[in-house]
């Protein structure tokens, strides 16, 4: 078997391709919807109140099986009222079911390996949290290229569904990052990893030369050649 030599790669992507996880307090489970913030190394999640009494945290992603990610979280309360993150998380999951904006923030996490590497012949691998920042290096761009991505919602869908191989009804693309898009369906948020699919390429021409500081003129090249259409 090959020695599993970078874990943190396919641990981030675990965690970018998921959009829910389970909350492990005391005795107590509690599933909650998600989203990674695009600004440092930690998740939002509405949650019921009592859980802030908790000053940390196991949060198991997808689940509490022994082939989720185990991450050491924090728990803060944000406020929907002065803090965007909130918003954010309704373009992705819609109406919250619970009324309680938590931050979850990351200070470390595990994983068996064969979760992330089946070849892998170690045991659990542990993280710190800039092993598992997913911070987003396209933030000032991501409302352009959604925009972009969503000029054509047939089209969109057509290209998300050959890539997934599945129906996917009312496909919203809702965040871009270097590693792939984010998807609103009605079926709930979806990931399409960039390095897994040319579906972003069909959506986002140019996508992979895009750079914070070349953002604006290949935006601006994209929409040019979409009006030429």
């Amino acid at each position: 078997m090959q020695p599993f030599i970078d874990a943190a790669s396919p641990a981030r992507r675990l965690l970018r391709s998921h959009f829910f996880g389970e909350l492990l307090l005391a005795d107590r489970t509690a599933r909650l919807s998600y989203i990674r913030h695009p600004a440092r190394c930690a998740l939002i999640a509405p949650i019921e109140r009592w859980m802030l009494e908790e000053a940390e945290a196991t949060f198991a992603v997808p689940d509490s099986t022994a082939a989720s990610m185990q991450l050491h979280v924090t728990l803060a309360e944000l406020d929907p009222r002065t803090d965007p993150i909130c918003d954010r998380w309704l373009a992705y999951h819609l109406a919250p079911v619970h009324r309680t904006w938590c931050e979850l923030r990351i200070i470390g996490g595990k994983v068996r390996s064969r979760v992330l590497n089946p070849a892998s012949d170690h045991d659990v691998v542990v993280f710190d949290a800039d092993d598992l920042s997913t911070i987003n290096e396209r933030t000032a761009q991501e409302p352009s290229l959604c925009k972009l991505a969503n000029s054509d919602r047939p089209g969109l869908r057509r290209a998300c569904e050959a890539a997934m191989k599945q129906e996917l009804p009312d496909a919203l693309c809702v965040g871009v990052d270097l590693a792939g898009i984010d998807l609103r369906t009605a079926f709930g948020p979806i990931r399409l990893d960039v390095h897994s699919t040319p579906t972003v390429e069909f959506l986002l021409p140019d996508y992979t030369i895009l750079t914070p500081e070349s953002g604006p003129e290949v935006i601006a090249a994209i929409e040019a050649a979409r009006h030429q259409r």
